[in-house]
């Protein structure tokens, strides 16, 4: 059966042929070449050059890496789902969110997003990991599924959580993640609001006297008034001169303040001439990349 499939005209030189597929949730210009908010994580990439297969192979998962993919916060973040069209994953699942375990039901919950899916856990446990790289699957040799010759000149396919929904700046429609590190500890406040946490969303980010920005977003993590980082995502860039009044907070002797939506209710970091010298705002895109390996079956 083999045979049949061979591309005689090619010569193989290698059994192994290495696949790195990298994507950035990039948001800046004039659309939006990958946002998750939007699109529920869908992508399309054309390769460097095309991926020539000349023999049947299997594909195996050799590594997993994300830059500001959710936190574990919630069940639906503990894992993520990566479907490629172009492959033949058959990955079937048996799962208590399907009304009807004989067949012909209803999903009501992660099953549909499961099926013939890549699942991957999620490795981003701790809030000091944003804004940084995380290695989610170290372990190598993980099977995908089988692939007949062909020649595969762009990928599609989607990469959600465990309920279909983003893996990147929470759980609203943010687009942009960022984190103001280096508070001083206790000088985070909130009124209106018993935690900050990500259901807790904001219209408005203002530095008294200074300046202000309508902008919608929402806190991404759990935050204790006693932390040293404050992270959150927008479903706009931050201006100019937000960005600039913050990174310069310690001259300011301002409040930079959060309106709470629903309000009233506020989320504050006090500061003063010379009382927040280490405030640093930083920004990141979304990014994951998947390495794969496709071995010839002899």
């Amino acid at each position: 059966m083999n045979n049949f499939y061979e591309n005689s005209g090619y010569s193989v030189k290698h059994r192994k042929k290495t696949l790195l597929l990298d994507i950035v949730d990039e948001t800046e210009g004039t659309g939006d070449l990958f946002n998750l908010g939007v699109n529920s994580g869908r992508f399309d990439v054309m390769l460097y050059e095309p991926l020539v297969i000349d023999k049947y192979s299997e594909i195996y998962l050799d590594s997993f890496s994300s830059m500001n993919s959710n936190i574990v916060n919630a069940s639906s973040n503990g894992a993520f789902l990566l479907k490629v069209d172009q492959f033949n994953i058959r990955t079937n699942v048996a799962s208590t969110n399907f009304s009807n375990s004989s067949g012909g039901g209803v999903d009501t919950g992660s099953s549909g997003a499961m099926y013939e899916s890549i699942f991957i856990p999620n490795e981003n446990t701790n809030p000091n990991n944003m804004q940084t790289v995380v290695l989610h699957k170290s372990k190598k040799f993980n099977y995908v599924g089988d692939i007949n010759p062909t020649r595969i000149s762009r990928l599609t396919g989607e990469i959600t959580n465990l309920n279909g929904g983003p893996i990147f700046h929470g759980l609203g429609e943010g687009r942009h993640t960022y984190t103001i590190t280096g508070i001083a500890s206790g000088t985070i406040s909130a009124s209106g609001a018993l935690s900050i946490n990500p259901e807790t969303s904001f219209t408005n980010i203002e530095i008294s006297g200074i300046t202000t920005q309508a902008v919608n977003g929402s806190f991404i993590v759990d935050t204790l008034t006693s932390s040293t980082s404050l992270h959150f995502a927008t479903n706009a860039s931050l201006s100019t001169s937000m960005v600039n009044a913050i990174n310069d907070f310690n001259n300011s002797g301002s409040t930079i303040e959060f309106t709470l939506s629903p309000g009233p209710g506020t989320v504050t970091i006090s500061g003063g001439s010379g009382s927040q010298p280490n405030l640093m705002l930083i920004n990141n895109p979304g990014r994951f990349i998947a390495e794969f390996s496709i071995n010839v079956v002899e």
